[in-house]
């Protein structure tokens, strides 16, 4: 049976609704857009813990048709494709630790463009230093109160975000490469493998 939380979250994640609504939905939420994680109250932080969070990261276009993915902690990479520009892909990285809390969570973005007109194609990869959406609160020491757990939403607008176009005759394609990363109060980290969306355009 699909826990009530996670059912929520998979509805509105089909609904073309932007990350600050989507919190306004769920006030469980404790990292949104504006509204930093909450780091009261829930667990007490052991001395040493061997594991490290529980995570996931879900991925849905809203546009009709939209197609959905999601992966986490320990499992296999995912991929989907996006069939319009238009509308949004909303994101939701969850990641829970009932013994040391959660101290951050990341969702990182790595973009490879593939431009082609002919052959050969040209391939472009921004570097990227930084997540593109974080929530972290301070870090809490052994015998202190932390949140057991984290809930990012957030939502990229395809039409600002896909500004790319094919040149004349040729073809362009976006891929996004999405990975969540949380850690908890004792540093021990998860990652996610990648969740790759893949966007083409032909002139």
């Amino acid at each position: 049976m699909i826990p009530p939380r996670r059912r929520v979250v998979d509805v509105l994640l089909r609904r073309a609704l932007p990350a600050v609504t989507l919190c306004l939905l769920l006030p469980v939420v404790s990292a949104c857009p504006g509204r930093p994680g909450s780091d009261s109250g829930g667990i007490t932080i052991p001395e040493s813990d061997g594991t490290g969070p529980t995570l996931t990261l879900q991925a849905a276009a809203t546009a009709s048709g939209g197609e959905s993915a999601a992966v986490s902690g320990g499992g296999s990479a995912q991929s989907m494709t996006l069939h319009a520009k238009t509308g949004h892909l909303n994101l939701a990285a969850s990641a829970k630790d009932p013994e040391s809390g959660i101290q951050s969570l990341e969702i990182w973005l790595i973009p490879t463009i593939t431009r082609c007109e002919g052959d050969p194609c040209s391939v472009s990869q921004p570097e990227v230093r930084d997540p593109r959406f974080v929530s972290s609160v301070p870090q809490r020491s052994p015998g202190q109160q932390a949140s057991e757990a984290s809930i990012m939403l957030e939502a990229l607008d395809l039409t600002a975000e896909l500004t790319q176009t094919p040149p004349p005759g040729g073809s362009v394609t976006v891929e996004w490469r999405l990975s969540a990363r949380a850690k908890n109060h004792l540093g021990t980290e998860t990652r996610t493998p990648e969740l790759k969306v893949t966007y083409r355009q032909t002139a």
